[in-house]
Formats: structure tokens, sequence, C-alpha cells
């Protein structure tokens, strides 16, 4: 009966979109951190990838496709170099993109919380 809860899909689902945002923090951070880096590309996960990411949450099979090893990262196209040093990494819109992310990551955050406190209410017939 307690694996139900973490094998139902809105707890699964939300255990790998956190895992998904997780992952995704540190491919904008290092992109935060090489803003000043000549020739940088900006990288990201791919566009295939999120379109991907929607069809599985429609289709309720996203833990499947969050197997980190098939996350795609690749450049980014679309963004411009801001000087003559080749790199296209624009800090506001890096901030705003880990903003985003970040909001995502808390989201996902209090539904797996959640799922956890009915699991202890459960368990000990009393909230914390």
């Amino acid at each position: 009966m307690i694996e139900g809860l973490f094998q139902g899909s809105n707890y699964a689902t939300s255990k790998a979109l956190l895992d998904m945002t997780a992952a995704r923090h540190e491919v904008l951070a290092g992109n935060i951190a090489n803003v000043h880096t000549p020739g940088y590309k900006r990288i990201d996960v791919t566009e295939t990838f999120m379109d991907q990411l929607k069809t599985a949450i429609a289709k309720q099979d996203v833990p499947e496709l969050l197997d980190f090893k098939k996350i795609d990262l690749a450049e980014a196209h679309g963004f411009e170099a801001q000087d003559s040093s080749g790199n296209n990494v624009n800090l506001e819109q890096e901030m705003m993109f880990l903003s985003e992310n970040s909001f995502a990551y808390q989201m996902n955050a209090q539904l797996v919380s959640s799922s956890l406190r009915r699991l202890e209410t459960a368990i000990t017939g009393r909230t914390s």
C-alpha cells in the first residue's frame, strides 16, 4: 500500500520533474559562470526534449523519460553574441531562466513534500 504512494503518477511525475529542474539548474548556472568566457556558447535542454517532456506529462509517463542519461543538452540557438568575443550568454536572460527554473523546482518540491506529509499522517495518525 505504501509503495502505491511512491508509484502514483502525481508523486512520480513531481519527483522526476524535481530531478530535471535540478539538472537544468546546473546547466543554467554553468552558463552564468561562463558569461565572460570568450567563445562560450549557451547550452540548455533541447526543444525536442522539452516537447517530449510535455507529451510524457500528458501521458503520465514522465519517470521513464527522465532517465538523466537521456536528457538532451545542446547549444541553444537563437541567442546572438553580445560582443566581439563570440560569447552568446546574456546575464539578464540567464537570471530570468534561472528564476523560472527555481520556481518550477520549488513547486515540485512542495508537491513531493505534500505526498510525504500525507504518508507521515497515515503512519502516525497525526499531522506535524
